[in-house]
């Protein structure tokens, strides 16, 4: 092999470790669910990613016309490997940092190094087959595999499946080893479990020594991570929320944790488009329930008619609370101002006036709610969590009350909007009187065929409050901009912006002290520009 043609076959190696890597950060955000990944490719992902710029394009252009020239005989090889040199290292080197800015970024961890090294290994054997074809058409073939790395990637994932399956089973036996003897509170619903499980946590500390899963570490690999690493002898309580996007997935969490306290917060649409109907998203929630001992005890929502329907009967304790339904625990007088939420809570014993709050909405008085159930279960004293609750942290992008000193308020709303928690967002954000009032928004994501009914119905919502809109992609918010419109917002006060970042430079220019800003959910990166 020539100097030059090894020159060129490197240029391309470098542009496939650079593809790999930025596929591999959207496969890491799908949760390696090759069908989401591909289902992302097939809708145009692969292209975006690809030809993101102008300027990508031509050197796209580039590489595709130095391929061909070398599968014709004497067509200047020695310009069209120099061509594919130039379009291979320029593109890499333009995209192998991208995304460290990202809103969630790119991690490297053990599973990402050995879905590498699977990838690779396939790549090899299709470089070799390239190989014997014929030397004149290597360098061609190495250029299209060079834009199959998003397959090669989707293929090396299901080929590492089984391996991963069996490195993750040590992992979950670990844990279980770790909790046993422990009493595990877990917590899942639609939405309002990171915000419940850090209420309930910080409840229970007051009398317990106990570990919480951080953030919002809701997925197997998480739990484990969490119980292995921070789990010790003189813990007495492990807290943990359980996340799903399918049936089972709460199963396979409850069959680590083993749970005799479970708490259902809510069941509504989040995730509809991979649950598909309400009866499955109901039926998974309550996989936690079919998971308690008979003499655990059942915390649910009463709000909810299908959490009621399918709690009945069961064996363990039974606690209700909610907003509107009558139950056992419930918040109510709730009043919201720049220093937070104040309220009383409805119990059994009585009602405990006064609760204050950080946190802004009713869905954190309701989830503070949930915490005083759970701890009046493990015999607390009212006034110990009512002296606990007012030093509740605020839960990072959930209702979060954020300080811009010398400008304009933020309400930082980002994590995962769902359509009960959306509504409540905006229905806050009509109680700062005095203020202008601006939302910023993507939308209601993840909703599938309900997308256009369910965003439609947030726009109407968001009219009543809001006195400026900004929508971020044209596309996704079409529907918000419509149930706007449709209530008779002023047109001149929505804003469509491509970006985040745009969004961000026209707030820098329009917003003041006088201004509050509610940053209504976070599209991923790689669904931003879709």
């Amino acid at each position: 092999m020539s100097p030059m043609k090894l020159l060129a076959l490197l240029s391309w190696l470098f542009f496939w470790f650079a593809a790999l890597v930025r596929f591999a950060h959207v496969l890491q955000a799908e949760r390696y669910h090759t069908a989401a990944y591909l289902k992302w490719v097939a809708q145009g992902g692969g292209w975006r990613v690809f030809a993101n710029t102008k300027s990508a394009r031509w050197l796209h252009v580039i590489a595709f016309v130095s391929a061909v020239m070398l599968c014709i005989p004497r067509a200047m090889p020695g310009f069209a490997m120099i061509g594919l040199m130039v379009a291979g290292t320029a593109w890499a080197a333009g995209n192998i940092l991208t995304g460290s800015d990202a809103k969630k970024r790119f991690a490297a961890t053990a599973r990402i190094q050995r879905l590498f090294a699977v990838t690779a290994a396939l790549d090899a054997a299709l470089l070799l087959a390239a190989w014997k074809k014929g030397n004149g058409f290597f360098l061609p073939a190495v250029v299209v595999l060079g834009y199959l790395q998003p397959l090669a990637l989707a293929l090396g994932n299901i080929v590492s499946a089984p391996m991963e399956k069996r490195i993750q089973e040590g992992f979950k036996q670990q844990a279980r080893q770790k909790l046993s003897g422990k009493t595990v509170v877990a917590i899942t619903g639609s939405y309002g479990k990171t915000g419940t499980k850090e209420a309930v946590a910080h409840l229970l500390e007051t009398s317990f020594p106990l570990v919480k899963t951080p953030g919002s570490f809701n997925t197997p690999m998480g739990l484990c991570k969490a119980i292995n690493e921070k789990m010790e002898p003189h813990h007495e309580i492990f807290v943990t929320e359980m996340g799903a996007t399918k049936r089972g997935d709460i199963k396979e969490l409850c069959d680590i944790a083993h749970p005799t306290v479970g708490i259902i917060t809510s069941i509504g649409d989040a995730h509809f488009e991979t649950f598909g109907s309400a009866e499955n998203t109901a039926k998974t929630k309550f996989e936690l329930a079919d998971a308690l001992p008979p003499d655990g005890a059942l915390f649910f929502n009463n709000d909810y008619g299908a959490a009621r329907d399918m709690a009945r009967g069961r064996p363990q304790k039974a606690v209700t609370y909610g907003l509107e339904t009558p139950s056992d625990y419930m918040p109510m007088n709730i009043r919201c101002g720049r220093n937070g939420s104040t309220f009383d809570i409805k119990t059994p014993e009585g009602t405990i006036p006064g609760v204050r709050i950080r946190l802004l909405g009713k869905l954190h008085a309701l989830n503070v709610t949930a915490a005083f159930a759970v701890g009046r279960h493990f015999k607390i004293p009212p006034e110990r969590l009512k002296n606990a609750a007012a030093t509740l942290p605020q839960v990072e992008a959930r209702l979060q009350l954020v300080e811009n000193p010398g400008s304009h308020l933020v309400i930082n709303d980002g994590f995962n909007s769902n359509p009960v928690g959306a509504a409540t967002a905006v229905e806050t954000l009509g109680l700062f009187d005095g203020y202008k009032k601006i939302m910023v928004t993507p939308g209601i994501v993840d909703m599938g065929g309900k997308h256009d009914e369910v965003n439609f119905a947030f726009g109407r919502a968001a009219a009543k409050y809001c006195d400026m809109v900004a929508l971020i992609n044209e596309r996704r918010t079409k529907p918000v901009y419509d149930g706007l419109v449709k209530e008779g917002f002023k047109t001149e006060n929505i804003r469509v912006f491509a970006s985040l970042a745009l969004a961000r430079e026209f707030l820098a220019e329009t917003a003041d002290r006088k201004t509050v800003v509610l940053f209504e959910n976070d599209l991923p990166d790689h669904m931003e520009q879709f």
